[in-house]
Formats: structure tokens, C-alpha cells, sequence
């Protein structure tokens, strides 16, 4: 767990899904200077498109996405670590309750319902498995409609494409 927490990818998921409007500093591969970026919903949203619908994703998009990507990877790590026998569920119970219940959705305005829809289809779409096992091993549903994930992401297309018109 200490070392889950002291990650700063995922210090900056998680930060992401309990704040929004918030401006965080993402580490650069370039420099020694982080990157300071103010992460909402909307870029949030765009950030967790499937491939296929983004087209192509900024470089904030992408930073975002990394963060999620190194989160999800410890989840699923965790629910190997249940899978060997080495931690059960209630053992990580005090420490991750509040985080896969956030993923899940079920804590409501933190953010839109869309960034939760989007990031459940994120685990599906891209195959963190362990990520979902664990998810349902604490008693929530990893999975959202069809109806519910076209529909955050053709609102989340439309706001791209105001967001670039404008």
C-alpha cells in the first residue's frame, strides 16, 4: 500500500477522481519542471474516449490517460495479490473502499456521471480484467450500459468538437 500511495502517477488518478477543476502537475519526460494542467470533467472525458472515437488524443489527454493506465495497473496487480492467496478482500478494504467505490460511480457529484461511465469503459475496453474482478469483489458493478457509454461518448464527441470550434 505504501508504495501504491506514494506513486505519483497515481497520486495524480486518484486526485483526479476526487477533485475536479483542480490544477495538478504532471511530471515531464522532457524536464525537470512538471506540467500544470487544471483537469475537469470535459478533459477528463475526452482523455478516457475509446481509441477508436478519440481519433487522436492531446498531449494532456495522453498524460491523463497514462495516470489512469498506471492506476488501473495496480488494481489489477491488488486482485492478483487476492487471486495468490496473498491479501483477501477485507485486508484491502480500509485502504482502497473509498477508491473503487469512487470508480464505480457510486459516489455522486464529484463529477459528472459520464467520467465514471467512461472510465468503467476504459477497464473493459482495454482488458484490466483484475481491475473489474476487484471492483466486483467489493460489491459494486463494473460494468455500464451500452446505452449509458454512447451516450457519454457522443456527449463527450460533441464537446470536443465545440471545444474546437470555439
Amino acid at each position: 500500500m505504501r508504495e501504491f500511495e506514494s506513486d505519483k502517477k497515481i497520486q495524480l488518478a486518484m486526485t483526479m477522481l476526487d477533485w475536479t477543476n483542480r490544477e495538478l502537475y504532471f511530471p515531464s519526460e522532457a524536464s525537470d519542471r512538471p506540467i500544470a494542467l487544471t483537469v475537469n470533467d470535459a478533459l477528463l472525458c475526452s482523455a478516457l474516449l475509446p481509441h477508436q472515437c478519440a481519433g487522436r488524443y492531446s498531449k494532456e489527454e495522453a498524460m491523463i490517460r497514462d495516470c489512469f493506465d498506471h492506476f488501473l495497473d495496480m488494481l489489477v496487480m491488488f486482485w492478483n495479490f487476492i487471486e495468490a492467496d496473498l491479501v483477501n478482500c477485507d485486508e484491502l478494504r480500509p485502504y482502497m473502499q473509498y477508491w473503487i467505490r469512487l470508480v464505480s460511480g457510486q459516489v455522486t457529484d464529484w463529477h459528472s456521471p459520464q467520467v465514471f461511465t467512461l472510465l468503467l469503459n476504459h477497464i473493459r475496453a482495454y482488458g484490466f480484467t483484475g481491475a473489474a474482478l476487484l471492483i466486483k469483489s467489493f460489491g459494486y458493478n463494473p460494468q455500464p450500459s451500452k446505452a449509458a457509454v454512447d451516450e457519454a461518448i457522443q456527449a463527450t464527441l460533441a464537446s470536443r468538437a465545440d471545444s474546437i470550434g470555439h
